[in-house]
């Protein structure tokens, strides 16, 4: 799974970090994941050493292309995790400590593949998420905003991510999220990766 091309690749960042991890799919061409698997390439964890190449974690989970020659498709996301019921990945950005822990990217991109194909299967991986970024500056009269609280109200934090189609479905899970801050001086920058909503969603920032 080579690199592919200069892209922003993580919200944490514009790399992959040494030892990020992504779970790989490969099923058969056209059809869904649910029954469609092929030669037990069913979330196969893949770890990168920071380059954007990944390799299997376990060699012997390495893999291989059907012998008979038939396409598939392959289908990847991160952060990888066991926790799959149903394909279906549970994301939850109520906690902003690590952001790159809550940051879900998914490939669907590599499809119509086979034994003829190029060794390195180039994966582009997509946001499936929203960046809020904050920027704060100390006004007339305030000295230092060393202590500053940023927080996010009124918005869901749960969601469903169905990874055969790609679809995102948010759950009624609405709580107060506190951004991400520097420590301190005039100048801050409060950020955290949110579920998409519509404008009308009521959300508020407080500073505190």
């Amino acid at each position: 799974i080579g690199e592919q091309g200069r892209v922003n690749l993580r919200m944490a960042g514009t790399s992959w970090d040494a030892n990020d991890q992504i779970g790989v799919f490969m099923k058969k061409a056209g059809q869904g994941l649910s029954g469609n698997i092929v030669s037990s390439a069913d979330n196969i964890r893949h770890s990168t050493p920071g380059d954007g190449k990944f390799s299997p974690a376990v060699i012997s989970e390495g893999i291989e292309y059907p012998e008979d020659g038939s396409n598939v498709d392959f289908i990847a996301y991160y952060p990888y995790t066991t926790s799959l019921t149903g394909y279906v990945y549970k994301v939850n950005v109520a906690n902003q400590t690590s952001q790159s822990a809550i940051d879900l990217l998914y490939s669907n991109n590599a499809v119509n593949m086979n034994k003829n194909s190029a060794k390195n299967v180039g994966m582009a991986f997509t946001h499936e998420l929203t960046k809020l970024v904050v920027n704060v500056e100390a006004g007339t009269g305030i000295g230092s905003l060393t202590g500053l609280v940023t927080t996010l109200t009124g918005t869901n934090t749960q969601a469903d991510y169905a990874l055969a189609d790609g679809t995102l479905t948010s759950s009624s899970s609405v709580a107060d999220i506190q951004l991400l801050t520097n420590p301190s001086g005039i100048k801050m920058v409060s950020e955290a990766v949110i579920l998409p909503a519509p404008a009308s969603a009521g959300r508020t920032i407080v500073f505190t």
